[in-house]
């Protein structure tokens, strides 16, 4: 009977172990996350480009989305126009959501909805 509560008490503080760190993940980011899918969310859909086009597309003046520049490690978030996006070469497009394949990507540009 005891080897049994001892099992249950250490699966409960093994529970409590990970929701602790899960609320210091969620608390620690200062809302980071949320600026991030608010972006994702205002577009239609999202690419990933080189670094050297992204520099390239921030020197037109278009601006870096701040939520990228947050997170560690940092990713460049742009919104441009889809006629902009056909002149870059080399992009492949990003499932739309929190994924490995766009957290792995650093430098995204998305498309916003046509108005």
């Amino acid at each position: 009977m005891n080897a049994i509560l001892d099992k249950r008490v250490r699966a409960i503080r093994g529970r409590a172990q990970v929701r602790r760190w899960e609320y210091r993940q969620r608390n620690t980011s200062h809302g980071c996350w949320h600026r991030v899918r608010r972006f994702l969310t205002l577009a239609a859909e999202a690419w990933e480009v080189s670094p050297e086009d992204a520099a390239e597309l921030v020197a037109e003046g278009y601006e870096p989305d701040p939520a990228g520049l947050a997170l560690e490690p940092p990713k460049t978030l742009l919104c441009i126009p889809r006629t902009r996006l056909l002149d870059v070469e080399g992009r492949r497009q990003v499932p739309m959501n929190l994924g490995p394949e766009f957290l792995a990507a650093r430098c995204v540009v998305a498309i916003a909805f046509d108005a």
